[in-house]
């Protein structure tokens, strides 16, 4: 997607007006060119950031904790050595919701770290012997 492209879009989610979005190009060029076309890329570059800046949908993401990244690490080494048949994330929260009483994995994290342990012990039980036991 080019950047006229992706300003187009842009100021479609941040929901711009054609006359504000006239206003803003002749700002960013300092009143040299009135549309985006004709900007320079540098130009384009800070118009985009700036429609983004303006998106009320474009907020960051908050970063997952590490323990429950750490158990969805474990479920993928659990099916990479070949512990589990299905590598998913619905498929970790649901063996892991047997051992949370049914309380869904997001919002047992009191639990986060004994589920560690349990998939610590699965692998390791697993690489240990020749047997696999498949889930």
């Amino acid at each position: 997607m080019t950047l006229v492209q992706q300003i187009k879009a842009a100021q479609h989610y941040a929901n711009i007006s054609d006359d504000a979005h006239r206003q803003n190009v002749l700002e960013v060029s300092k009143f040299r060119v009135a549309t985006c076309t004709k900007l320079t890329t540098d130009e384009r570059k800070l118009l985009l950031k700036r429609y983004r800046m303006l998106n009320p949908n474009t907020r960051k993401r908050k970063r997952m904790p590490s323990a429950l990244r750490h158990i969805y690490r474990l479920w993928g080494l659990l099916a990479k050595a070949g512990l589990v048949k299905i590598d998913s994330k619905q498929a970790c929260e649901t063996f892991c919701k047997k051992h949370t009483d049914g309380v869904p994995l997001q919002d047992a994290s009191d639990n986060w770290q004994q589920l560690i342990e349990i998939l610590k012990g699965w692998l390791a039980r697993g690489q240990g012997n020749g047997k696999q036991q498949q889930l």
